[in-house]
């Protein structure tokens, strides 16, 4: 097979994947997200930081919790408090400042979930729901 064919095939075996489109999807409103974000007020807002927020719940997580899930170390719009259960750990929630941001985003992504929502249809709650299915899988905490 020659080079032109070769990578003709794989283009199009590239393209016909789901989990490619899927990722253009969330790059997409990865972007729209973080512009609307900065817009809202929050322009110390850096792309790091929906790593600590969205794995963050909203009732805290020990740091090492909270980093294991985030792949990264702590930082911004949280603050450290004493674990109540126990007195060596700490606890990680959103600060005043953090709150704001998780409201704001929550706003923003509701959004970019209406307009998903529009182009699908009443599809949308198939996908939805096969969606919270997979999620269930991978990720069986489910938080």
């Amino acid at each position: 097979m020659n080079d032109s064919l070769a990578n003709s095939t794989l283009a199009k075996r590239r393209q016909a994947l789901l989990i490619r489109r899927l990722v253009r999807v969330v790059e997409h409103y990865r972007t729209n997200t973080d512009e609307a974000i900065r817009a809202a007020g929050f322009d110390d807002y850096q792309g790091a930081h929906k790593q600590v927020m969205f794995h963050l719940e909203l009732g805290g997580n020990r740091i090492t919790t909270l980093a294991e899930r985030a792949r990264i170390s702590v930082q911004g719009y949280v603050e450290r408090r004493a674990d109540p259960n126990d007195g060596r750990a700490q606890i990680v929630t959103l600060s005043p400042r953090g709150r704001e941001f998780f409201e704001t985003a929550i706003d923003i992504l509701e959004a970019n979930e209406r307009e998903v929502a529009e182009v699908f249809g009443p599809a949308h709650a198939v996908v939805q729901d096969a969606f919270r299915r997979l999620v269930e899988v991978i990720d069986p905490q489910g938080f």
